[in-house]
């Protein structure tokens, strides 16, 4: 039976396909140390190598696969930690890096929020809503680094949840790359949320209702605009960075 990804254009069936493949691997459908090949890939969802290629590519650069030629694609098994950044590098970010990567922060939460709210546990509730309170807690008394590691925390609980360690290394990868632009997002939203309500609070209401479309839509909307708010930064520091060359 044929598996459709229904995209209109290469370049979208090239994320879709590298989405696709990389929920498999964090679901274990696609297990470390196994070998997966092209044709079959293009044969399973109807599409052409090129597209496989390109997202197999994708996924090599994160090192989450590794290209054997002439014998298939092995699904990487080595210390997860040390296989996603094993230099600990600081990638220096250009516009498209940075949309490319909040894009990929966005999707990964999304999925966790989906998988967690499937057996979403009571104390993963009381997790959040400690967060959640803390955050206030900080918010009121103006302690700005401590709201942030609270707002931090908020997230990595959804994707704890998920029980998926892979999943969690790989955010807190994404996180570390984008932390000055997250932290500064955060610091726009933590004074605007002291005269407004708190985005975090629908949010957890949703969570608790185990409300998945309301709470994906909530989700989607607060990480659309957390990036708005990084590439306004992204945009000023670089304007400002030309100025200063310019002198």
């Amino acid at each position: 039976m044929e598996n459709n990804l229904n995209f209109s254009n290469n370049k979208n069936l090239v994320k879709s396909l590298f989405d696709q493949l990389l929920k498999d691997i964090f679901e274990g459908k696609l297990m470390p140390g196994q070998i997966i090949f092209q044709n079959d890939i293009a044969s399973k969802y109807n599409i052409s190598r090129t597209t496989v290629r390109e997202a197999i590519q994708a996924l090599n650069l994160f090192n989450i696969v590794k290209v054997l030629p002439g014998k298939g694609v092995l699904i990487s098994e080595t210390n997860l930690e040390n296989l996603v950044n094993p230099a600990g590098i600081k990638l220096n970010f250009d516009k498209k890096m940075l949309k490319d990567f909040w894009a990929l922060r966005l999707r990964l939460e999304l999925w966790a929020l989906e998988v967690a709210l499937e057996n979403m546990s009571q104390d993963t509730i009381d997790k959040l809503n400690n967060n959640f309170q803390k955050m206030n807690e900080f918010r009121e008394k103006g302690l700005i680094d401590l709201y942030i590691e609270e707002d931090f925390n908020f997230h990595m609980n959804i994707i704890k949840a998920t029980k998926n360690k892979i999943a969690e290394i790989f955010i807190i990868f994404i996180r570390e790359q984008l932390h000055t632009y997250i932290r500064t997002s955060v610091m726009m939203e933590f004074y605007k949320e002291r005269n407004n309500p708190n985005l975090h609070e629908e949010l957890l209401k949703s969570i608790i209702n185990k409300d998945l479309k309301l709470a994906s839509y909530q989700l989607n909307e607060h990480l659309n605009k957390s990036y708005e708010q990084a590439l306004t930064f992204f945009n000023e520091t670089s304007n400002n960075t030309q100025r200063i060359r310019e002198d």
